[in-house]
């Protein structure tokens, strides 16, 4: 049952991608903050004037499972690192992100915190966790060898 919905999330994804290729030139998706919305403002129906919040409310059903999952993912990492309760670190997360939310109004300050986020985590992956590796096998290791004496 999960996969049927990872093959929905795809084929969506696939097809917004499609449509907004399509639509678009290179140079209006490179300036195009949000295409998506952009692109349900062409729909026109007589019974609804603004189309975008159908478009918005169903987008959410997409988006929303892939934040839970973050957060739930980030909680429970918290919880084996710092030894702290799953619904104490995901209150804390969560008001982080709602604070983050608040703070950041511009679209400057927002291209600029996830530019920081995004070289944060390039450093993360590539320095920090091949690091952790080598100490787990030196430190593994050493205990082996403790225990063999």
């Amino acid at each position: 049952m999960g996969s049927c919905g990872n093959i929905i999330t795809i084929v969506m994804y696939t097809l917004l991608m499609l449509l907004s290729l399509s639509y678009y030139s290179e140079t209006q998706l490179n300036r195009t903050v949000w295409a998506t919305l952009n692109m349900w403002k062409i729909f026109e129906m007589p019974f609804i004037e603004r189309f975008e919040y159908i478009g918005i409310s169903t987008w959410v059903l997409v988006i929303l499972p892939n934040i839970c999952l973050v957060f739930w993912a980030s909680s429970r990492g918290l919880r084996q690192l710092l030894l702290v309760c799953q619904k104490k670190s995901l209150m804390f997360i969560l008001i982080v992100s709602f604070l983050t939310c608040i703070i950041l109004e511009k679209r400057e300050e927002i291209n600029a915190f996830l530019n920081a986020v995004s070289n944060i985590g390039f450093y993360l992956i590539t320095i920090y966790v091949p690091i952790l590796f080598i100490l787990s096998y030196f430190i593994l290791r050493r205990s082996e060898n403790n225990e063999n004496k």
